[in-house]
């Protein structure tokens, strides 16, 4: 078994913060999959959702706001506004992209990891000139993206929870192992680091866990981080997402299709953005 150490806490936040959320929970919630930088496609889904639902819903996205997408400073500014507008209504998770971008800046520490930098230029996937977190902000290395993001982003991304509980439904960027939750909510919620240096927690990185399900689960959970995870199960009734009466795996395509998903809960009616920008309830799961 792997060591762990913790990593830091914004200022005033315990790792049991999420344990006073269980006890409310929205009727309707709204969980979004990756955004990469995709600032526009968000703005598209929010006028319609505000729109249908007014403000009765809780927005909760399912990490991944850095890399592979055009406006990621953008993006970042925005997700700012609706943490100020929307208290109490919105709830943005960590995904393993923003957590590697954290490490390049040096989390739990502040001092910029150059290894870290390495391994996320090779092995993260940025697609292209457009989709480098690091070009985005002009930086060509670990130290220049620590002096060039602005504190405002970097400290978003530092307070992010790594996973969000309501009591009925389980936020977490990739997936959850077969048995009890709420061990596993614990580890996640102290945001412990595994001891191999360039690795990431399982539950935030690991994609065989997107269509892993349990019947035992108190709980849904609902995840994003995979692309077409429906694919990967034969004749699945809900591909590309991958559905169970415990489990919700968003297909998270839009960096390689262009396309954004979201899904409206408890009621399981799925919304597409396309890449023009429109906007089509496209199935409701019952």
């Amino acid at each position: 078994m792997n060591s762990h150490r913790r990593g830091d806490l914004p200022a005033g936040r315990s790792p049991r913060r999420q344990s006073a959320d269980r006890r409310t929970e929205a009727e309707t919630i709204v969980a979004v999959a990756d955004l990469h930088g995709h600032r526009k496609h968000l703005d598209a889904l929010l006028r319609h959702l505000d729109d249908k639902l007014g403000d009765s819903y809780q927005l909760v996205l399912l990490g991944d706001y850095v890399d592979n997408g055009p406006d990621i400073p953008g993006l970042l500014g925005r997700l700012l506004e609706l943490q100020a507008e929307r208290d109490g209504r919105f709830t943005p998770i960590l995904g393993n992209h923003d957590l590697a971008c954290l490490r390049v800046l040096g989390w739990p520490g502040k001092t910029p990891d150059p290894t870290w930098y390495q391994n996320w230029k090779h092995y993260w996937g940025w697609s292209g000139p457009d989709g480098s977190t690091s070009l985005a902000y002009g930086a060509h290395s670990a130290a220049e993206l620590a002096e060039r993001m602005p504190a405002s982003h970097v400290d978003f991304l530092r307070s992010l929870p790594w996973c969000f509980d309501t009591g009925r439904y389980f936020f977490v960027h990739c997936g959850l192992n077969k048995g009890p939750i709420a061990p596993q909510r614990d580890a996640l919620e102290t945001r412990a680091l595994p001891a191999e240096h360039t690795y990431l927690p399982p539950a935030i990185r690991d994609k065989v866990l997107a269509i892993v399900t349990d019947d035992s689960w108190d709980r849904v959970v609902v995840s994003g981080h995979t692309a077409k995870p429906g694919n990967k199960v034969s004749r699945h009734p809900h591909a590309p997402h991958f559905m169970t009466a415990k489990r919700i795996c968003l297909s998270a395509e839009i960096d390689s299709t262009g396309i954004l998903y979201a899904i409206v809960l408890p009621r399981r009616e799925v919304v597409r953005v396309t890449p023009d920008l429109a906007v089509k309830v496209v199935t409701q799961v019952t």
